[in-house]
């Protein structure tokens, strides 16, 4: 506008001045000035990556005119698409340049014209850069796969800015060949393995601007576990119920019980796992194919809950993976390796079998029939089929026989083998563990012989046994003597790793059978003098006032013949007197212990020839004299009696004992006939004879209809008993425990199963320096995880029903509220004892085992099975497995009485006590419990032993009990040693007697029958 104005002015001015006087001079005409074309500049970026968008952005100016119109055009370079915006701005995305053609670069011009028609054009340049980007790879999650599995990789891979080029696969695993490595989906052969394993591969792209991306891709691989199931059909609890496709078969490590696969098997009873990640194979694998069997449920009768039963086991190892057949030769060989302390490895179990059997398990015959090495399969399910016995019965009675708890020989031929001539087998052990020894060292081998199938008449049974040694060498054997069990020999001098083989013959009356053990000794440069061997001495507890003798044995380490001098001295404890202290007896009074028990500790030195020194130390436990005084015990709860079954008349164990005398006449002087069940008979009370109040948790007494209690007293015995309830807690039903007892005056030198360090195997001790228990059966998520220590101490702490003084019951306390007469499991009471389970309760009751007169170990404890109310044991050190847990029920109880009951046997204070029950009669007996009628076929009565009614094995065989019948109620196990035997004069024999009766001129008197005196029973 200015100019505008400008040149306006300009005008008029020179049209004034034009005239020269007077105003008739000619008129002139006026010329614009020229009008400027626009001016135009552009502002763009000189240089850009590719793919990125650039803008160019225009400056417009004009003298005296508008704009009429702007064009923007592409002058050079690669086209692109030019798009235009506001204010004339431009803008284009930078096309893709190569790296391989180098940078690009691109002109446009912008063309301007105004509203006179000039024009002005303006260019500008743009470079473009070549920016590469490489190839992305993805890649899905990738699950395990199973050796020797053929595996196709899914992978895709994409290049935003070009083409892929090329693929290429590589590994550095050398077991694995990589089919179509040059293509995105490759494929590979897992490898065979012992032990899962991630393989890595690497995958490399190239675009076609040669970008390259590379990943590693990992692949997870695990063994596999495969076989077959082979001879379930045998089993008479199997046919026809569970079919084979239906069982589980589980893969556990060999050596930590570890999980590692599980599946169903096929209907042909193959069966393939692929095992977990982090599986291993090295440890050697148990396979355990197991059903499910119901159980009807203790709390709530006619309700029922599914139970997993263990059918066939196998142990394999690594390189038999692929067929690892579960047969019942296998489970047999798997039992051996449970329950045999001294066996750890698969072979070492078959040779314990084929030693003690005297056969050859080199072939499984449910495997190879055509050499079956004289098994024969179809007698192995005969014998099931008649006895009624699963895989597990027929297993635990083999091995039930060869250690010496059955003496069924004849039948335990049949179940096992079709030779029908009796057999010798003999088994030779070493104190070798790895049978390879230094020149020079002492060695004992020991050789056991087992008897089995029919045996001819009078076989004596005594055996003879003739070593021989290897020839060619100077052993030394132990007082010459090469004809007993035992051989202990000194190893010679030799300069090479040399093989030894020692052979033992046993003979007896009818049969022959050896047997050889092979060790390698290895030399020495130099024979050093090794000092004495001391035999190890074992803990003892003795009574106050008691003369004792403790014997120790030690042999010198070079020389059987070596001259050892022994010295004895007393460490700690209350001093004594000791008889002598230079020979290996030592002889003293015990001290009087008045009330908690008093530890002795004595040690002895053995010093050989050569001055070489060994000590040991032995613990002596002195507790207060037992004195067993009068007590009353429960009766039995049995209101039935037995009839006679004469004339071929039904045997019936539940007939009304006030029935008429009839043509099946009742026997005198049952059960049912006498004690509480018959004088005390109240149910409003306790069903029977038992008499129960219910207390509340304060220790209030409350009435028999209370619907909330804690406790029960039993009026007749003084015991008080924790009840059980449905909670989740130390006194819930279902609740565990492991059992643990670290006072050494009274667990025998057995506190249980002890948590040790895994390398040198020795106890971890607690803040306190005691050992602990292994808990290793408890999860994080189990709101209860005690040893029955603990559990007592909980109770106490509660101050359960107000009281502080619980404690594990003894056996026959714990016994002594059966109820024998239940028609119904659980075998008690459910109005006073409810939650009870039909399980074993584990009890404080050592179970003795006696290595030196006076002297027993306790390995064992006693439990009460209220399934059936029958007694038998757990042993303290179980390990547990895939089918057992170490963890075992537990009810607590206390009492007032100064003294606790007891029966004749009892483990008290870590000693087992025998007293004068039944002294002077023979009676050995092995009756079932007369839960039900067909489990129970006893009589007692005055009938002489002409009598049919009474079985031989319930005559008294001297005194005034000869051919008198008794019936006694006592624990029994079947395949046990410890089985309830009542010798005469022999205390080594009794092991436990619950309840029962007395032969006497008067018949039979039951045990169970109100108050007594144990030491008169007799009379």
């Amino acid at each position: 506008m200015n100019n505008k104005a400008f040149m306006l002015c300009s005008v008029l001015l020179l049209s004034a001045c034009g005239g020269g006087g007077g105003g008739g001079g000619t008129e002139k005409k006026i010329t614009q000035p020229p009008t400027n074309p626009p001016t135009v500049s552009i502002t763009a970026v000189t240089s850009a990556p590719e793919q990125t968008e650039v803008v160019l952005t225009p400056s417009i100016s004009f003298d005296s005119s508008t704009l009429k119109s702007a064009l923007w055009s592409q002058v050079s370079g690669p086209t692109v698409d030019v798009v235009t915006g506001e204010n004339q701005q431009a803008s284009f995305l930078a096309p893709v340049v190569k790296v391989q053609d180098g940078e690009q670069t691109l002109e446009f011009s912008l063309t301007v014209t105004d509203n006179n028609d000039l024009t002005t054009t303006e260019s500008v340049a743009v470079t473009v850069q070549p920016i590469n980007t490489n190839p992305v790879i993805t890649t899905a999650n990738i699950e395990a796969i199973a050796e020797q599995s053929s595996y196709t990789f899914a992978v895709e891979a994409t290049d935003n800015d070009g083409s892929i080029a090329s693929f290429s696969w590589t590994t550095e695993n050398q077991d694995v060949v990589i089919s179509d490595a040059d293509k995105v989906n490759a494929s590979f052969t897992a490898p065979q393995i012992e032990t899962s394993v991630v393989i890595d591969f690497t995958l490399t792209v190239i675009d076609d601007e040669n970008g390259e991306t590379s990943k590693l891709i990992s692949v997870p691989v695990n063994p596999v576990v495969s076989g077959m199931l082979v001879g379930t059909e045998f089993n008479p609890v199997n046919t026809n119920s569970t079919p084979i496709e239906e069982r589980d078969v589980v893969i556990y490590d060999l050596v930590s019980n570890q999980i590692l696969g599980s599946t169903k098997p096929n209907t042909d009873g193959s069966y393939s796992v692929m095992l977990q990640d982090s599986a291993s194979l090295l440890n050697g694998i148990k396979v355990s194919a197991t059903k499910d069997v119901i159980i009807e449920s203790s709390e709530t009768p006619g309700e029922f809950f599914t139970s997993k039963e263990t059918e066939l086991e196998a142990i394999c190892y690594s390189e038999e993976r692929h067929s690892c057949n579960a047969t019942p030769i296998s489970f047999l060989v798997a039992r051996v390796l449970d329950f045999k302390e001294d066996i750890s490895t698969r072979s070492q179990a078959k040779e314990y079998l084929e030693q003690a059997l005297n056969i050859n398990l080199s072939t499984d015959p449910f495997l190879d029939t055509a050499n079956n090495n004289g098994i024969d399969i179809n007698v192995i399910q005969t014998a099931l089929l008649s006895s009624e016995l699963t895989y597990t019965g027929w297993a635990n009675s083999v091995l039930g026989f060869i250690e010496g708890s059955t003496e069924d020989v004849a039948t335990m031929a049949t179940y096992f083998t079709n030779i029908d001539a009796a057999r010798l087998g003999v088994i030779i052990t070493s104190n070798s563990a790895t049978l390879i020894e230094n020149a020079f060292d002492i060695v004992d081998f020991t050789a056991t012989a087992n008897l089995f199938g029919e045996l001819p008449d009078g076989n004596s049974g005594i055996y003879n046994y003739q070593w021989e040694l290897p020839q060619g060498h100077d052993i030394t054997v132990e007082n010459d003597d090469t004809t007993s069990k035992l051989l202990r020999v000194k190893l010679p001098d030799v300069e090479q790793d040399t093989p030894l083989t020692f052979m033992v013959t046993v003979t007896n009356d009818d049969f022959v059978a050896s047997n050889e053990i092979t060790l390698t000794v290895k030399p020495v440069e130099t024979v050093d003098n090794t000092i004495p061997k001391i035999e190890t001495l074992k803990d003892a507890i003795f009574e106050s006032n008691s003369d004792i003798v403790i014997t120790a044995s030690a042999s010198d380490g070079q020389d059987f013949a070596s001259q050892l001098s022994v010295s004895w001295q007393q460490l700690s404890g209350p001093n004594v007197t000791l008889e002598s202290t230079n020979n290996f007896t030592l002889s003293f009074k015990t001290p009087e212990v008045l009330a908690e028990a008093e530890k002795l500790v004595f040690e002895i030195t053995v010093i050989d020839s050569n001055f070489g020194a060994a000590t040991d130390t032995v613990d002596v436990y002195v507790t207060k004299v037992i004195e067993l005084s009068a007590f009353s015990l429960n009766d039995t709860g049995v209101t039935d009696c037995g009839n006679y079954a004469f004339d071929g008349g039904a045997h019936n164990n539940n007939v009304n004992c006030l029935a008429p005398v009839g043509s099946e006449p009742l026997p005198n002087n049952q059960d049912a006939h006498f004690g509480r069940d018959v004088d005390n008979n109240d149910d409003t009370d306790g069903v029977a004879g038992f008499n129960y109040s219910k207390i509340a948790a304060d220790g209030t007494v409350l009435s028999n209809d209370a619907t909330e209690w804690s406790c029960v007293l039993d009026n007749v015995t003084g015991l008080m008993w924790e009840r059980k309830t449905s909670a989740k807690d130390i006194h819930g039903i279902d609740t565990v425990f492991f059992y643990f007892d670290t006072d050494y005056s009274k667990n025998g030198g057995r506190p249980g199963y002890i948590l040790k360090d895994p390398e040198t195997n020795e106890p971890i001790l607690d803040i306190n320096g005691k050992e602990q228990a292994n808990k290793d059966e408890c999860s994080e998520s189990e709101a209860v995880c005690l040893t029955t220590e603990e559990f007592v101490a909980e109770t106490n702490q509660e101050n359960l029903c107000g009281y502080a003084d619980w404690r594990m019951p003894h056996k026959t306390e714990l016994m002594s509220i059966v109820n024998y007469n239940a028609a119904s499991i659980p075998t008690i009471d459910a109005g006073y004892f409810p939650f009870t389970k039909s399980a074993p309760y584990v009890t404080s009751t050592g179970i003795g085992e006696q290595r030196t007169v006076g002297i027993y170990e306790t390995r064992k404890v006693a439990m009460v099975h209220f399934a059936a109310g029958e007694s038998y044991y757990f042993n303290k050190n179980f390990i547990g497995n895939s089918t057992a847990s170490r963890r075992i029920a537990a009810r607590l109880v206390r009492v007032d009485q100064s003294q606790p009951i007891h029966a004749h046997g009892d483990i008290i204070d870590g000693k087992q006590t025998f007293d004068s029950v039944c002294n002077g009669f023979e009676t050995k007996l092995y009756p079932q419990l007369p839960l039900k009628d067909e489990w129970s076929k006893m009589y007692c009565s005055n009938m002489d032993a002409t009598n049919e009614a009474c079985p031989d094995n319930h005559k008294g065989l001297s005194g005034d009990s000869t051919g008198k019948c008794c019936a006694y109620t006592v624990e029994t196990r079947e395949n046990q040693k410890d089985r309830a035997i009542w010798g005469s004069g022999d205390e080594l024999e009794v092991l436990d007697v619950e309840l029962g009766s007395c032969c006497s001129s008067e018949g039979c008197r039951g045990l169970s029958n109100g108050s007594f005196n144990l030491d008169a029973m007799a009379q």
